[in-house]
């Protein structure tokens, strides 16, 4: 199924206005509800053939920067509240049906904390340490990984999710659809947004978005 979604537009003060993406069929605007199917997508060009689905998820709330409690910023943890939310978000995820083949994370330990409650909430299979997706990592590097992937799973079609950072997800996710960093998408934390890659060829600038979730849609 594919969907329009929710996004908030950089340098917009009001957290909570939000843009409809109208969907590629020109079908009525999406709002995300709780009692959304299971997120599936077909090549348009072959309607029985699935699309590989990438999930760009951020990590939940985190502590404070502080150079006096966390010296490393990398060693920023999650917070009491951050766990729970984000607890909450991967089992409304579950519910819906998602079930990634792939999970990939920054090394960050707010992130690594965020997969792992996404693995425990059996959405997936145990993370992988990604180190591009550390702030400021280079999307090529995904690239290269993703070219080696078979583009197809025992379930039909490859959904994978990559835990990260703003405004990195963001901006990979601004190359995948319009081929280039707009400075328009922006993920909440624990938000997540959904993307359609062409199943074979360029995926830069060919992708689509059919999914971008502020966390609050999925309390």
């Amino acid at each position: 199924m594919t969907a329009s979604s929710l996004f908030k537009v950089s340098g917009n003060s009001d957290e909570n206005s939000l843009i409809s993406f109208p969907t590629p069929n020109g079908s009525q605007p999406y709002k995300p509800s709780k009692n959304h199917p299971q997120l599936k997508s077909e090549n348009p060009q072959h309607p029985h053939s699935p699309m590989p689905q990438l999930y760009l998820i951020r990590h939940g709330i985190a502590a404070d920067r502080n150079p006096q409690t966390y010296p490393d910023d990398r060693q920023r943890p999650l917070t009491d509240a951050g766990v729970k939310k984000t607890r909450k978000i991967a089992k409304r995820l579950a519910e819906l049906g998602l079930q990634f083949d792939h999970l990939l994370t920054s090394p960050l330990i707010r992130a690594q904390q965020t997969a792992d409650i996404l693995h425990n909430a059996k959405l997936s299979p145990q993370p992988e340490i990604f180190p591009a997706l550390a702030p400021c990592g280079p999307i090529q590097d995904w690239l290269n990984w993703y070219n080696t992937l078979p583009k197809t799973s025992k379930n039909g079609d490859v959904a994978i999710a990559v835990v990260g950072h703003e405004p990195d997800l963001g901006q990979w996710a601004e190359q995948l659809i319009w081929g280039e960093v707009r400075e328009k998408l922006i993920v909440k934390k624990a938000g997540v947004i959904g993307v359609n890659l062409p199943d074979d060829g360029e995926i830069i600038g060919q992708s689509t978005l059919f999914w971008l979730v502020p966390p609050r849609f999925l309390l």
